[in-house]
């Protein structure tokens, strides 16, 4: 489904202009949140502006690859989506997430569309054990426990063998993923100070080819800041090793994003 496809669907369900209000300020009176967890429903055309990195395996930012003015917006608000009500729409470069307020101050997230699949190891291409575990694992609304648990690491949210494309081959794979809420911190974005809720998911696959196996490894954290409804940070780190049978290349890739600045509406 295109961005476009995806837009007008959801016109379905909610009306752009009806939707614009005021994010959601600490004691607001939207019923979603506690007051003490600060959070914000951004409104229609909010956005996000980031700088992007490629990180080597240690973690250090690689020379000579930050990109900047990279831009998230709100594209639709308030809506009914995959079952749930109240949603809205982020989207920023290759994805497409939806986020909801739970009643007790946690956030659910559903991954419609994720970008962080591209292999920078050798050129810029998908890495499609990757895109398959996303694929499965992201099918579904996922909770991170930000307000209900001080520290909770080791949700299981996939747990089962899928199939999944890898050079026009059609493959199983055993995927375990599990999701982490590993605490607070805060970032600084311009001359603001931001309380970001360290979240993480972590997927592991062993690709079955006959007798042989293939393991994959994709890890995704993001800070995420209830009082502006996105994320400040993000870093997304996948290891394949090559393995020649299916033509599977090497991808040690990580990419990190930092929120520059914001404006919400």
């Amino acid at each position: 489904m295109t961005r476009f496809s995806l837009i007008v669907l959801l016109g379905f369900f909610a009306s752009f202009v009806a939707c614009k209000k005021q994010p959601t300020e600490p004691g607001g009176t939207t019923g979603t949140t506690p007051a003490s967890v600060g959070d914000s429903v951004p409104g229609f055309s909010s956005t996000y502006t980031y700088d992007k990195y490629q990180l080597d395996q240690n973690g250090d930012q690689v020379l000579g690859t930050k990109l900047s003015n990279y831009h998230g917006q709100v594209e639709v608000t308030d809506t009914t989506v995959f079952g749930r009500n109240h949603a809205y729409l982020v989207h920023f470069q290759g994805d497409s997430t939806f986020f909801v307020y739970e009643s007790n101050g946690d956030v659910s997230v559903y991954f419609f569309k994720s970008g962080f699949h591209v292999n920078f190891s050798n050129g810029s291409f998908s890495d499609e054990l990757v895109k398959g575990m996303q694929n499965n694992v992201y099918n579904q609304w996922i909770r991170f426990p930000i307000a209900s648990s001080k520290v909770d690491t080791g949700i299981v949210i996939h747990n089962k063998q899928d199939t999944i494309e890898v050079t026009s081959l059609r493959k199983p794979i055993d995927v375990t993923a599990t999701v982490g809420y590993f605490g607070d911190s805060t970032i600084t974005v311009g001359t603001k100070s931001l309380v970001a809720k360290h979240c993480m998911i972590r997927m592991n696959g062993v690709l079955h080819s006959g007798s042989d196996r293939a393991k994959a490894l994709h890890q995704f954290d993001f800070w995420f800041v209830p009082k502006i409804g996105y994320i400040a940070k993000q870093i997304a780190r996948s290891f394949v090793p090559k393995y020649d049978l299916l033509v599977v290349p090497l991808d040690t890739t990580a990419t990190m994003n930092v929120l520059t600045s914001y404006i919400l509406h």
